[in-house]
């Protein structure tokens, strides 16, 4: 029992609620009658003294059990608030000509930037590298799903993107591509959002990979130099499951968001080629996010037709992970394949075309003038209609294709009446008010 005290101890409790002591130890029924036991009209529960007033009566292997659960919700608690500041990354993307020399914003990839400086830079302490980037720790505004093999700056630019109200991405990597002048219009731009110091949650940055992979490179190689990958020697232990373990716990980290953190958004950074499709946690990601009914927000390259075929084409028995063990526990986790992809392709279906709906919108925006104000009002009435259609959580993936297909009929229907209103309304020139058409045999013959 001293583990379930150390564990409670670390984060910081040792007066706590019935509530909460039932919640961390929740699934095993036992305690809630022994709390009776204890003192049914105690409303606070002094967790060392409840401890040692339970010793004698708790059997070994439920004694082992309760500290597993206690030591695996402080792991939660302490890596959900590994998030980073838009600040703090702008000044990572500033220091990466200096620690990592051949960064290319065109061909580096994650996993580069990952085994590159993130390893190597926390290989001393055996840390986070969040925990060495910001002293405070925070449970993040938004956390975002995305692809190791994606590039790098594809992830970053989705990220000020996203902050910046932005459905696609494109713009702000063609400020990526300019350098420390681009990053300085990036900053800029996300000020005047007032999300500078609003908080993300990347894996790349909150997992502490000295305890999860740092010795095993899998014989990946550096996209730009194409020197394979060296293993970190620093011979920590590794954990990939149990209450230590720090790529496992998305799920709770999620339920935890939802409970202590008002307003929070999940993002997903989808590759040019929209490969994180395939990665089968992000698959277990978004299938968590959607079980829990919390926005989600996609933010695209630009919008294509790439994310409804790699959507219509997700299976998640073919989905992959570096390790093949990772597959198999998130796929014993699933248990009905066939609704779970149903499910999964309509609700990234539908957060998909909500991407595509602001695009038409600022498209429409830059266009404004050509056609009528009547008819731009039309169109946005037909996008506010699709809009909450789609964000209605039960919608089948027939339905949500259904209700793309109906907005697109009815913008189409929408320009060619905008289009003929604009001819009927258009004023004849000073020449054809001067002549007027011809007719009869010679007009004819023109």
């Amino acid at each position: 029992m001293e583990r379930v005290l150390h564990a409670f101890q670390e984060a910081g409790l040792s007066l706590v609620s019935r509530a909460y002591f039932l919640r961390v130890l929740g699934r095993f029924r036992d305690f809630e009658v022994l709390l009776d036991a204890y003192g049914s009209s105690s409303t606070s529960i002094d967790v060392a003294h409840f401890l040692e007033w339970l010793k004698p009566e708790v059997p070994p292997q439920l004694q082992a059990s309760a500290a597993s659960a206690a030591s695996a919700s402080a792991l939660v608690e302490d890596l959900a608030r590994r998030s980073v500041t838009l600040r703090t990354l702008l000044k990572f993307l500033r220091s990466l000509p200096k620690t990592m020399p051949h960064f290319n914003v065109e061909r580096t990839r994650t996993v580069d930037v990952v085994w590159q400086v993130i390893i190597p830079e926390t290989a001393t302490r055996g840390c986070s590298y969040a925990e060495l980037l910001e002293s405070e720790r925070r449970l993040p505004d938004k956390m975002i799903s995305h692809n190791w093999g994606n590039l790098f700056a594809h992830l970053m630019a989705a990220v000020f993107a996203d902050a910046a109200g932005k459905p696609s991405f494109s713009a702000i990597l063609s400020w990526l591509q300019l350098g420390a002048k681009g990053l300085d219009m990036i900053e800029a731009l996300i000020e005047d959002a007032g999300q500078l110091d609003s908080t993300r949650w990347l894996c790349i940055f909150a997992v502490n990979q000295h305890i999860s992979i740092c010795d095993s490179t899998w014989g990946c190689r550096d996209s730009v130099t194409n020197v394979p990958f060296t293993g970190c020697g620093c011979k920590r232990r590794k954990f990939h499951s149990g209450p230590r373990c720090e790529m496992d716990k998305f799920d709770a980290m999620i339920t935890l968001f939802k409970q202590k953190k008002p307003g929070y958004e999940h993002i997903l950074a989808v590759d040019s080629q929209v490969g994180l499709l395939n990665r089968i946690w992000v698959v277990a990601e978004v299938a968590e996010v959607f079980r829990q009914e919390l926005p989600c927000k996609v933010v695209l390259h630009q919008p294509s037709s790439d994310l409804e075929e790699k959507t219509m084409a997700l299976n998640v028995w073919t989905a992959e992970a570096s390790r093949p063990e990772d597959v198999s526990m998130i796929l014993d986790k699933i248990e009905d394949k066939d609704v779970f992809n149903e499910r999964t392709k309509a609700a990234l279906l539908a957060v998909g075309y909500l991407a595509s709906l602001e695009a038409h919108v600022e498209m429409r925006y830059h266009l404004r003038g050509i056609s009528s104000a009547e008819a731009d009002a039309a169109f946005l009435r037909t996008v506010d209609a699709c809009r909450a259609k789609l964000r209605q959580l039960r919608a089948s993936q027939s339905e949500v294709l259904e209700i793309w297909r109906s907005f697109n009929e009815d913008e189409k229907i929408g320009c060619f009446q905008s289009a003929s209103l604009r001819l009927t309304e258009r004023q004849p020139s000073q020449r054809e008010a001067r002549d007027p058409p011809r007719t009869g045999r010679r007009a004819k013959s023109l």
